[in-house]
């Protein structure tokens, strides 16, 4: 995934995070490494943490707001065992839409009834924000984060 999001230019520097559920577990997911650029990310510098941010295996830069961000739905969404969070430029305009995403074209439709809303927090690095943004995601897969980027989630790595 990490690939793909560089090739199709969804990455931003080191601000995007892709999470997956560690298989045969609830407590326990892969994230990468602080710090790297999406083309330097491979199996070896993926990092294994606990549902506390400990790390489990690999190694210890942890990105306290990705970890923040992407613990909200492995704690409370078990079934989504992928997290994808991005800032892709052409959906930041939406992010700052006071009212959502206006459903005008056949397009947009298919997400109709299906997005949450989680306003901006800042820097995520408070804990207690988890439960806001589990709450605000609720069973959907798309949840906007206004004026900060965007949060999907699936049982599979397609379906994030």
């Amino acid at each position: 995934m990490f690939r793909l999001t560089h090739m199709m230019g969804w990455d931003d520097t080191v601000w995007n995070h892709i999470t997956a559920r560690t298989p045969g577990t609830d407590h326990t997911f892969f994230m990468h490494q602080f710090g790297l650029l999406y083309e330097e990310i491979k199996a070896s510098n993926l990092i294994k943490v606990d549902e506390n941010g400990k790390v489990l295996e690999g190694p210890s830069d942890v990105n306290t707001a990705g970890f923040i961000i992407h613990s909200a739905v492995h704690l409370n969404h078990p079934k989504n065992k992928f997290v994808f969070h991005a800032h892709p430029p052409m959906a930041l305009a939406a992010t700052a839409l006071k009212d959502g995403i206006p459903y005008l074209v056949q397009d947009s439709s298919m997400l109709y009834g299906k997005v949450g809303y989680h306003d901006w927090e800042g820097l995520s690095v408070d804990k207690d924000e988890r439960f806001r943004i589990a709450e605000n995601l609720g069973e959907n897969k798309v949840l906007i984060m206004r004026n900060h980027g965007l949060l999907t989630v699936g049982e599979t790595a397609g379906e994030s």
